[in-house]
């Protein structure tokens, strides 16, 4: 179990190097991938400047609409196409736990890793939609023309659409909160503006001069 964990945290320091390559902190990027596999037991130690934690929330935003476009597109083309079939269900939903993985890994750079049930959360949610989808699956005996049934469609829908953390002050405003991939996009946004916000306020004259829209 050791040593899974630290393949793991080995996985997770790779990733954290990239994701500084991509904002230009390169130093940093390769002192992470220097110290990867002398201490695999914790994750490297993570100091942002605010150049980087931009780029984070940049990236994460970008991903969290791309996320919503797919939601939104998921909900409407059910609207229009009762008999949406589970290739379409199936493609869209994997286009988006590749924008909101994306997000994710973002986010837990951003915030130190401090909310650690977000991932959690996220494959719970992740588990009831692929259970939904492929109890509303029919597929003939050669395996092939798989198609979700209306119910199918409905029931993966009720796992992605919804959003129910509605306010932040709410009691229910938490990663264990999350029933939903919509929750999770909008826990994720509320706490990186947070955090950026935070972050702001200790580098004032550092504050990149046009935010996103979302960070109104």
């Amino acid at each position: 179990m050791k040593r899974f964990q630290g393949l793991l945290n080995s996985f997770n320091n790779i990733m954290t190097a990239v994701s500084y390559a991509e904002a230009g902190e390169f130093d940093t990027a390769k002192d992470i991938v220097n110290k990867t596999g002398q201490d695999d037991t914790a994750p490297v130690k993570n100091v942002l400047t605010m150049r980087s934690a931009f780029h984070y929330y940049k990236v994460m935003i970008e991903s969290n609409e791309t996320a919503i476009g797919f939601i939104t597109e998921m909900s409407s083309a059910k609207e229009q196409d009762p008999k949406c079939d589970a290739d379409h269900l199936r493609n869209s939903y994997a286009k988006l736990c590749i924008a909101m993985r994306r997000s994710l890994q973002h986010f837990d750079i951003l915030t130190k890793y401090k909310y650690h049930g977000l991932r959690s959360a996220y494959n719970r949610v992740d588990i009831e939609v692929r259970r939904a989808m492929n109890a509303g699956s029919s597929v003939d005996c050669s395996g092939q023309n798989a198609s979700a049934s209306s119910g199918g469609y409905d029931e993966a829908l009720k796992y992605i659409a919804p959003l129910n953390l509605v306010d932040p002050i709410f009691d229910n405003f938490t990663p264990e909160g999350c029933r939903t991939m919509h929750d999770v996009i909008r826990f994720m946004h509320v706490k990186a503006v947070y955090e950026l916000t935070r972050r702001s306020a200790k580098n004032l004259h550092s504050v990149p001069s046009k935010l996103s829209p979302a960070a109104r």
